[in-house]
């Protein structure tokens, strides 16, 4: 219910905030371009006013330059002038400056004799202003216009002036008068008042920067980011100088000049028109943008100045975008004070439309959770005529199908279809509910848990298809049905099934056992065939064996699968049942560990050559693998070679015993121990363990001889694909390798895929061997076997010696080789050592032909 209506109310939230959400992305937009709009017409308006200055800037310039040019130029002829100059009359000549400069409105003035020396001035000029006065005076004199005059700024006493300079003729040169105008904030307070926009003096002279005039205050300079600019400009003032490695800097040059202003803003590109980046070029100069401390942004022009000298003098206009769009300021407060009342009105006609919408949903959604509770028999009030309504009615026919669905669905998910029992699932509850009743009543009644399994049931679906052992399944679920009350059992997987058992005595519970197995003795007819089945039954008992229902079954399978092991109709649970159980588990993953951490050792049982005269030889050993677990001590191999072999593990153990055998025969041929070597393979190795390719390479990495080593398979691993396995072994054999048949007799082979085989010999099992002095029967299988082997071409190994009547009757019936325990039981490669040197039988090659 919690989560239907968080449903509910998330449909509602859902319309709210699409509408909402989209009235906000509307107003949101509407702002958005409004603002653009006006952020692009202020810039406009910005640029146009720059580049209006810009030329301003330039016209008013050359009108100075022409104002001084033709004022110094008639001093330069005045009469007066000259004699005074003539006479060397210094305090004439200061005078005369002085006067001429107030009628100019010149602000400074000097004269300079033809011999360069300073005779009159109107302000002090220092030793550095001398010497430029000096170079400018140099390229006049150098100018094929020498006469003309010459404009020109220089820096004097921490100002900058602009002058013109003219030479005096009388009628020969007799000196150079100069007069001019300080760069100052006066000159930049002129510009302001005629063009609108903050203006500032900027030049660069003997690496220092400095602020030679300005219309803005000192936290204004910070503010609009003139003090960054005249240290970028600096800065790129020094890597220029550096770039061209100490050549002269000419203040005339306009091409260096304009490097210095792309180095000074060298993300502004020259374009003709504006771009995305807000700049556009003008003649040299650029228009640029500038954000100090993401709170004052604005855009200024750079406007570089011919100086005639080494100074460079740049003047930046400045405009704040900033303070114009706070003249916006009114109408966005109007704009946002709208679209504000329109949200609040959008907002409240949304929720209206949402709850007009969800309000038939919501009693929709009241009706299934009643549905959902079991209540199929709600009544629809919802007179809607539109898709509300269409889906009321569609709920309404719902109602009697999904209560028929819902019993369905639930005997499916308690009982097992093909034989209508209880699933485990169900019958695990069931069994709990008895136990649960038992024990709160002290009841002296019993229970215990049967699980019985079809004994051979897969050769069933394998003769006759699956299809015919679900119909056998469901035979056995009606005769077993018959037996056992229908709620007491149950199918626990493909062909295991379990009974529920209350009981007074311990004999009722076996009882129950005989007429499970007296159902099993009548055939079940299958397919036109009489189909004869047993049944393995494992049984646990509360509560010895487990106080919960899960863990009797649990108990009761250990039971049947320890029963199937030992080929019992059944047994009891005991707790040393589990103990193997959880043994084997631990092993089968152990097992790959052992490998991998030297806990398997191989042990050697000699083979012994048997000779008529008694003098029996030492020709081979087998390899036999041993695992010494650090927690269960010994295990014998016939515990973990068949979980390798269950596993798939069995084909590293064999790789692992066949390189370690060759190791120890590549160790014993070096002392000079030349023995034969067995070692025994699985149909796991012979099949999938790709030999054929794996022991020829072996052999010739440690330089052994195939002869040396023999292969030993069972005769029933070979039975199991008899023609795959010739063509493995002929493929062995090719190569020079050894075949063995082991545990002969024990299996059923085929005297035909025998002959077939490349087998070089047979070895007789000890079951035939350990009594043949004995047992007239032994004694006939193993003289029958000699005799066969010998007329096929085979030799003849005889295991399970263990006796030295049993080692004589082998040596007088022709046996070629002799194992077992009278000769030497497996030992360790050192203690085999020792026995070979203590033993009185001879030790080295010796194979009998058969």
């Amino acid at each position: 219910m919690e989560q239907v209506t968080k449903t509910q109310g998330r449909l509602d939230s859902q319309i709210f905030a699409w509408f909402v959400g989209l009235l906000v992305l509307i107003q949101v937009t509407t702002v958005w371009l409004a603002y653009t709009a006006s952020r692009e017409s202020v810039e406009q308006q910005i640029r146009n006013r720059l580049g209006a200055a810009q030329q301003f800037f330039y016209s008013e310039f050359d009108s100075r330059s022409q104002y001084l040019t033709g004022f110094v130029t008639t001093v330069a002829k005045d009469w007066g002038f000259r004699q005074a100059v003539g006479r060397a009359d210094e305090l004439t000549i200061n005078s005369m400056i002085l006067n001429s400069s107030l009628r100019l409105g010149a602000d400074v003035g000097f004269f300079i004799d033809a011999d360069g020396n300073l005779r009159g001035s109107t302000l002090n000029l220092d030793g550095g202003a001398l010497r430029d006065i000096e170079r400018v005076i140099e390229q006049a004199e150098l100018s094929d216009s020498a006469g003309e005059y010459q404009d020109f700024f220089i820096r004097i006493e921490n100002k900058v002036y602009q002058f013109v300079l003219a030479s005096m003729e009388a009628p020969i040169h007799i000196g150079w008068i100069a007069m001019g105008f300080s760069v100052d904030n006066e000159l930049a307070s002129q510009f302001h008042n005629a063009t609108g926009l903050q203006t500032t003096f900027i030049g660069v002279q003997n690496s220092m920067s400095r602020i030679y005039g300005s219309t803005l205050t000192a936290a204004q300079i910070e503010s609009y980011g003139v003090r960054r600019t005249l240290n970028r400009y600096l800065f790129s003032r020094q890597e220029v100088d550096g770039a061209a490695n100490d050549s002269a800097w000419l203040g005339s040059d306009q091409s260096m000049l304009r490097m210095i202003v792309k180095k000074v803003f060298p993300d502004r590109s020259p374009m003709t028109t504006a771009d995305n980046s807000g700049s556009k070029a003008m003649g040299d100069s650029t228009v640029s943008r500038y954000l100090v401390d993401q709170q004052v942004e604005g855009m200024q022009l750079s406007i570089p100045i011919d100086t005639g000298s080494d100074l460079e003098l740049s003047v930046l206009l400045h405009q704040s975008i900033t303070e114009q769009l706070n003249g916006f300021n009114r109408w966005w407060n109007d704009l946002l004070l709208l679209f504000s009342l329109t949200l609040l009105l959008g907002a409240m006609a949304v929720i209206l439309i949402a709850r007009r919408i969800t309000s038939p949903l919501r009693k929709l959604v009241d009706i299934m959770r009643q549905i959902t509770s079991g209540n199929y028999q709600q009544e629809f009030e919802l007179t809607q005529k539109n898709e509300i309504g269409a889906l009321a009615q569609e709920f309404q026919s719902m109602q009697g199908a999904v209560a028929m669905r819902e019993k369905e669905i639930r005997y499916r998910a308690e009982h097992d279809v093909l034989t209508g029992m209880q699933n485990r699932d169900k019958f695990l509850a069931n069994c709990q509910h008895r136990i649960d009743q038992l024990y709160s009543v002290s009841s002296s009644q019993s229970f215990a848990i049967l699980i019985f399994d079809v004994d051979c049931f897969g050769n069933v679906n394998e003769a006759l298809g699956h299809a015919a052992g679900d119909q056998l399944l469901a035979d056995i679920g009606r005769r077993i049905g018959e037996t056992f009350e229908h709620d007491l059992l149950a199918r626990i997987s493909a062909d295991q099934f379990a009974v529920a058992l209350v009981y007074d005595v311990n004999s009722q519970m076996l009882d129950a056992v005989h007429r499970l197995q007296e159902r099993f003795n009548e055939p079940f007819t299958q397919s036109g065939i009489d189909i004869v089945l047993g049944v393995t039954a494992g049984i646990a008992c509360y509560p010895e064996h487990g106080r919960e229902a899960i863990q009797l079954l649990r108990s009761a399978d250990v039971a049947m699968t320890s029963a199937k092991k030992r080929r019992l109709d059944h047994i009891v649970y005991s707790p040393m049942l589990d103990c193997d159980s959880v043994k084997r588990l631990a092993l089968m993953s152990e097992l790959p560990t052992a490998i991998d951490s030297d806990q398997l050792v191989l042990f050697y049982q000699p083979t012994l050559t048997l000779s008529a005269d008694g003098r029996h030889r030492v020709s081979k050993v087998e390899c036999l693998v041993r695992w010494q677990h650090p927690s269960y001590g010994f295990i014998p191999p016939d515990e973990f070679i068949s979980l390798a072999e269950q596993t798939g593990i069995i084909t590293r153990l064999t790789y692992w015993v066949i390189k370690t055998a060759m190791q120890q025969f590549q160790l014993w041929r070096d002392n000079g121990i030349e023995l034969d070597f067995a070692v025994n393979i699985s149909a796991v190795d012979l099949f999938k363990g790709n030999l054929q390719a794996l022991i020829p390479a072996l052999l010739a990495h440690f330089d052994i001889a195939p002869n040396k080593m023999v292969l030993e398979v069972t005769e029933g691993e070979v039975m199991q694909d008899p023609e795959k396995a010739i063509a493995i072994l002929t493929e062995l054999s090719a190569a020079g390798i050894r075949i063995s048949i082991d545990d002969y007799g024990t299996g059923y082979s085929s005297l035909a895929y025998l002959k077939q085989l490349p087998v070089d010999e047979l070895k007789i099992d000890k079951s035939f061997v350990m009594n043949v002095t004995e047992n007239s029967d032994d004694e006939i299988i193993v003289r029958s076997t000699i005799d066969m082997a010998r007329t096929m071409g085979m030799a003849i190994v005889a295991e399970g010696v263990e006796s030295a009547a049993a080692l004589d009757f082998l040596n007088q019936r022709g046996c070629h080789y002799a194992q077992g325990f009278y000769i030497s039981k497996p030992l360790p490669a050192a203690e085999l050592e020792q026995w070979l040197l203590q033993t009185d039988y001879l030790v080295g090659e010796g194979r009998r032909a058969a």
